[in-house]
């Protein structure tokens, strides 16, 4: 399973690119990113998550998961994730080699 996050936005609107791939990390670290992905209930969620008042200088991120037969990308603004997905995305920041 590979992941992907874009982050564009911001005050200074740099764009980051971080990526990895599940089958590589240790098992402990595998576990929990499926928790993560499955606590965000991330293949069911829309394609697009924005807030009704877009706010400026916030971070957008662009996440897509693939793998295991299925693929999804989530177009999300910072102000509209919810904490499971804020979880999510900050785990992958963490973790990923960007």
């Amino acid at each position: 399973m590979r992941i992907t996050l874009k982050r564009s936005g911001g005050f200074g609107g740099i764009r980051t690119t971080a990526s990895l791939d599940i089958s590589k990390l240790a098992p402990d670290k595998s576990a929990e990113m499926r928790r993560l992905i499955d606590g965000a209930n991330f293949f069911n969620l829309p394609k697009t998550i924005h807030a009704e008042r877009p706010q400026p200088d916030r971070f957008h991120y662009e996440l897509t998961i693939e793998g295991e037969g299925q693929s999804h990308t989530v177009s999300i603004g910072e102000e509209a994730a919810s904490s499971a997905l804020k979880s999510l995305i900050a785990w992958v920041q963490k973790n990923s080699k960007a």
